[in-house]
């Protein structure tokens, strides 16, 4: 199947900054309670590193299931479709609460890469699943997921390690 290794390796990729970020999280020796923001971060790291790891391998079984070709990618970029209506549905109450008690500039700069991606990512599938019917749509998208995950990361390690001094 084309771009098999390249969604086994984000798969893996999806699991280590999961992981990476439980460990982060153990290990940062905070004695106070996390703010409603890194909240939101560890649960948007979580929640998009997952769906990574899980729409690396939905083409996998689909191959499986003896789906292959257009068909395999157009179901699997409608599969993300759903997906991430259902997720922005839910999470969307919850990050409009949190942007508005975080002033920091930065989380506004945050919030605005994640709504550029993520549109990027809902278009690419949309067209993927109606007319393109190829893997690079449905591999970036995964791709974009996993940078968003890393952004959540960089984020909750500034928050769990306070803001550098040499700034």
């Amino acid at each position: 199947m084309e771009g098999e290794s390249i969604l086994t390796t984000t798969a893996e990729v999806g699991i280590a900054i999961a992981g990476f970020s439980g460990i982060a999280a153990a290990l940062s020796g905070r004695q106070e309670p996390w703010s409603d923001s890194d909240r939101v971060r560890f649960q948007m790291l979580l929640r998009t590193s997952m769906s990574a790891v899980f729409f690396s391998l939905i083409p996998l079984v689909l191959e499986l299931a003896k789906l292959s070709g257009s068909t395999l990618w157009r179901a699997s970029s409608a599969l993300w479709l759903v997906y991430i209506t259902v997720s922005v549905a839910a999470v969307s109450p919850t990050m409009a609460r949190s942007a508005q008690t975080d002033s920091e500039p930065l989380s506004r700069v945050a919030l605005t890469v994640f709504l550029g991606t993520l549109v990027a990512q809902i278009t690419m599938q949309a067209v993927n699943a109606a007319w393109l019917a190829s893997a690079w749509p449905f591999v970036t998208t995964v791709v974009l997921s996993l940078l968003l995950a890393t952004m959540y990361f960089i984020r909750l390690l500034r928050g769990f390690l306070g803001p550098s001094s040499h700034t």
